[in-house]
């Protein structure tokens, strides 16, 4: 079964979108998410292929095309089985990005808007779902009516944002982390990762809400390199982890908070306490995707490759 999932696409036929002749030859999964209640995978490629598949064998279920896209993210509903992505054209014209809805049990999709960007979760009681994007956190309702926008003082693309388990607050990453109210808008304070100037591309909360991880791009030639960083609701620094040979591109915890795993060079998987568990790659190259089921993984990367793997590291499954 080690075929590329970019072999396997072409096979499928798409639905409601017509995909021309492809510009840009890209090869990588940006994303991957296990539905909660572990039926389904999504994975988000950067030629504009959203992909479900079968959570358990992983054959195809569903495959919708976006001519000239990119899809960055995926957010599965916390109780239903909808699936939130955002897809951004290459050019960058905002104009023909998307950010929808899917209900597996319609099939149907529902636009919210012409919205694109890479941070995407859903409040924790389901009900609304944030978006980040250039300057903005967009809030939406779970039928698709935009509540409010939050101005980011940065003006930037923002890479990624969390909600926190049991509070009306977010956290929003660019060059440094943001903690929002999401009632009101107003900012709560700003947390400084690094005293130089490089992208946090991805930050969770850890299911307590008593302290959020952030993962950075780090810089060429190692001058600074990649770190994970906990940090508590206050901004305080807690603790800095190395290891990672690439960025940390994405990162989730699991269930109880016991363990977070990060995706970057390799799939590693951490306690919370920062003790380095497991490292482990199938000779795909980079990670992109990553996402949980109990104690499975998902992860997504180069060559679209997919794969499960158990949370001591050992691969179960891939395509």
């Amino acid at each position: 079964m080690q075929k590329t999932l970019l072999i396997l696409l072409a096979l499928t036929v798409s639905c409601g979108f017509k995909q021309s002749p492809a510009q840009h030859e890209f090869k990588f999964l940006w994303t991957a998410g296990w539905s909660t209640d572990g039926t389904y995978i999504a994975v988000g490629s950067d030629n504009g292929k959203l992909v479900i598949l079968n959570g358990s064998h992983l054959s195809i279920v569903k495959s919708f095309s976006f001519d000239s896209m990119t899809i960055p993210s995926v957010a599965w509903h916390p109780t239903q089985n909808l699936l939130a992505f955002s897809a951004y054209p290459h050019n960058r014209k905002p104009e023909t990005q998307t950010l929808q809805i899917l209900n597996m049990e319609t099939g149907k999709l529902m636009e919210l808007g012409k919205y694109g960007g890479r941070g995407l979760d859903w409040s924790p009681d389901g009900s609304k779902l944030a978006l980040g994007r250039d300057s903005f956190i967009s809030i939406f309702s779970i039928d698709g009516k935009k509540i409010r926008d939050i101005r980011h003082p940065s003006g930037r693309s923002l890479f990624s944002v969390s909600w926190h388990p049991t509070k009306n607050l977010i956290a929003a990453a660019d060059d440094d982390v943001r903690l929002f109210d999401t009632e009101t808008g107003e900012e709560i304070r700003s947390v400084k990762i690094s005293n130089i100037n490089k992208a946090i591309l991805c930050v969770r909360w850890h299911p307590s809400g008593n302290f959020f991880a952030t993962g950075d791009y780090g810089h060429e030639g190692e001058t600074e390199p990649s770190y994970l960083k906990f940090f508590s609701e206050e901004g305080e620094h807690l603790l800095t982890l190395t290891g990672s040979k690439g960025p940390y591109r994405g990162m989730e915890w699991n269930k109880d908070g016991t363990k977070l795993a990060t995706a970057s060079d390799s799939l590693r998987i951490w306690s919370m306490n920062g003790e380095l568990l497991v490292t482990a790659n199938n000779g795909m190259s980079d990670i992109w995707g990553i996402d949980w089921n109990n104690d499975m993984l998902v992860t997504g990367g180069w060559e679209n490759s997919v794969s499960i793997w158990s949370d001591k590291g050992r691969l179960l499954n891939s395509r």
